[in-house]
């Protein structure tokens, strides 16, 4: 971050953006790798003119020639024909702000340098964007306001969420509570002796637990695009990058579009304390000053809601 904001990039949430692209390159890069060394089938998303986008390259070169190639990565690899859902939605509409081309060349290698493996069972590359996401100090126009890990964890124990449950975050920022949902459901399913070793590897959960949890099970939307892309990043870092993270605002757009009969077992979130809707883009059923008795929601029908905001 100091690196950056010595580089004319003074805004947290660019900071973290630009961070977001660079570590998804180099760990897609990396997976990608690995991949094609266990599997010869496996075919390479970064081959033929897509090559030059790999993260390997980008560690070799300076100046112009370093900002050129990334800024077209960038902006390319959404277009990538193998990408996955995850890099399209992180990567739409994305574009290099790193202008100074030694700062650029710092912050490469400084990614590069990292190591991003698990150490008995600890999850450094996770902890070091939830280090980065604190940094945000200031509730932006939208109401983007990051809820204290501390009170974000207690309310995860309270709620109490199971491996079987469908968790979903309306107003979802950097993911703060899909992420601490899953971390409380791996813990409560770790072995005593591992967990009380700093182990958490949710080692007694089910196959098709673990699945449900990874592909399944978290939900969360947003009104800003840019927050969407923190939290797909964030949720990538901790095992879940099938989860579903949509642009979309739950209180102006029914759900009727595009997310028929949803349902969720528990609602995790902590609602915008900043920022404005104009009172006729609220959805009818949500404005109490229209509301009539007779009418029915259109959000999803929760089982289980969380205990605070």
């Amino acid at each position: 971050m100091n690196i950056l904001w010595s580089g004319g990039v003074n805004n947290p949430m660019d900071s973290i953006e630009q961070i977001s692209y660079l570590l998804f390159l180099r760990m897609l890069s990396e997976e990608d790798e690995k991949m094609a060394m266990v599997d010869k089938r496996h075919k390479r998303l970064f081959s033929g003119e897509w090559s030059k986008y790999a993260w390997g390259n980008f560690v070799t070169l300076t100046g112009k020639g370093l900002f050129d190639a990334v800024r077209d990565a960038i902006e390319k690899l959404h277009e990538l024909p193998s990408m996955t859902e995850t890099g399209k939605l992180l990567f739409s509409r994305a574009t290099l702000k790193i202008y100074d081309y030694p700062t650029l060349r710092a912050v490469v290698q400084t990614i590069h340098e990292m190591d991003l493996r698990e150490h008995h069972g600890i999850d450094l590359k996770g902890d070091m964007y939830e280090y980065l996401l604190g940094k945000i100090a200031a509730s932006g126009t939208n109401g983007q306001f990051r809820t204290p890990r501390h009170i974000i964890d207690m309310i995860v124990r309270l709620v109490d969420p199971k491996p079987h449950h469908r968790i979903c975050d309306a107003a979802v920022g950097t993911a703060g509570f899909l992420v601490s949902a899953f971390q409380y459901i791996l813990l409560e399913h770790t072995k005593k002796a591992d967990a009380e070793r700093g182990i958490i590897d949710g080692s007694l959960l089910k196959p098709a637990q673990l699945k449900h949890l990874e592909s399944e099970a978290f939900t969360g939307f947003d009104n800003d695009a840019n927050m969407v892309k923190i939290a797909i990043l964030n949720l990538y870092l901790h095992r879940l990058k099938q989860a579903h993270v949509k642009h979309f605002n739950p209180l102006t757009t029914g759900f009727t579009n595009g997310y028929p009969g949803q349902l969720w077992d528990i609602m995790l979130a902590n609602p915008p304390f900043s920022g404005k809707v104009q009172d006729e883009s609220i959805l009818s059923d949500l404005n109490h000053e229209h509301q009539h008795p007779e009418h029915r929601s259109s959000l999803p029908q929760v089982v289980h809601r969380s205990h605070g905001t």
